[in-house]
């Protein structure tokens, strides 16, 4: 592993050339002109870097690894930043919708991953908000179907979830989905079936499969019509593909949907429990915002008496 002061452990190359003249060091990369920071962590750092006549805006992802353990997977190769690169190298040869790779930096303390910037995007969450009726309904069968194509790609996303999920478009016959923070993924090596259930779980319950049930149905719908279109498993769709405003769905096997709620409500269940006893352990947090000034955040309970847990980690962190 490279450890030199400007040290290219491994670049796209045709690409490459977008870092002229832009540091490759944490610190001077930090004081770049332009350069604006849209997340801040402990072991990560994401920055957004102007464009100039010869390169678009590229994202520069920042990765520390701090407990030992991290430290030692990364000494022999495995580290976040090295898994993220192979990984989206791997994603784009097999036509998968993710950010362009550019370069990878290996440095004494940190290593650097520099991609494109997904121009006009949002995540999906927020974007799902703008739309209601059947232009929504639309939206998640698309979702169900990109979904399906990331399986066909070889694609096991460990740590898929819409806020891993960039949107860009307004017509859902025309809309651009990436995903994104691939550290977790395993790519190549095919997807098997039960990681398939479980890729499909995890997105029903980050679109709130208790609460929300009409618009995970509506994306199994989506999911059903893709994975038995591209060959990946018949068994989820049941009866004839339909169209509705020229998306493509089919009706969902109804063991199938049920055995989704019921995992996805399980994992919110989980969920709920996981940060109810992390308020309780940890009543009260000091942070420090970017610009070094710590703050108190306390956890509080609104009118019907339920606890509210503040996060540990912000949307995206990782």
């Amino acid at each position: 592993m490279l450890h030199s002061r400007d040290s290219t452990a491994d670049h796209h190359p045709r690409r490459i050339g977008w870092l002229a003249g832009i540091p490759r060091q944490e610190q001077e990369l930090l004081r770049f002109p332009g350069v604006e920071i849209l997340q801040a962590g402990s072991q990560r750092k994401v920055l957004r870097i102007p464009p100039s006549p010869s390169r678009p805006t590229l994202i520069a992802k920042i990765h520390h690894e701090r407990d030992l353990a991290a430290r030692v997977r990364r000494f022999f190769g495995w580290g976040r930043a090295r898994l993220e690169w192979n990984n989206l190298m791997r994603a784009e040869e097999r036509g998968a919708t993710v950010p362009r790779p550019i370069a990878l930096e290996c440095h004494q303390g940190h290593d650097i991953i520099f991609t494109d910037y997904l121009l006009d995007t949002e995540p999906f969450p927020q974007h799902l908000e703008r739309y209601q009726g059947e232009r929504r309904v639309a939206l998640l069968r698309v979702l169900g179907q990109w979904l399906a194509s990331v399986v066909r790609s070889g694609i096991d996303a460990r740590d898929i979830h819409t806020g891993n999920i960039l949107v860009r478009g307004v017509e859902p016959t025309a809309m651009s989905l990436w995903l994104v923070d691939l550290h977790d993924a395993r790519v190549g090596l095919g997807v098997p079936p039960h990681r398939q259930r479980a890729m499909v779980q995890q997105v029903a319950s980050a679109l709130g499969a208790a609460r929300f049930t009409n618009d995970v149905h509506h994306f199994l719908e989506g999911w059903a019509h893709g994975a038995r279109a591209l060959g990946i498993d018949g068994k989820w769709a049941s009866g004839p593909d339909r169209e509705t405003d020229e998306i493509d769905w089919a009706a969902v096997e109804p063991e199938r949907l049920a055995e989704t709620f019921r995992q996805a409500e399980r994992a919110e269940i989980q969920r709920r429990r996981r940060h109810i006893s992390r308020a309780l352990q940890r009543p009260t947090d000091f942070r420090r915002d970017l610009e070094g000034i710590e703050k108190v955040y306390r956890n509080q309970t609104d009118t019907t008496g339920i606890l509210q847990v503040r996060r540990g980690r912000g949307r995206g962190e990782g």
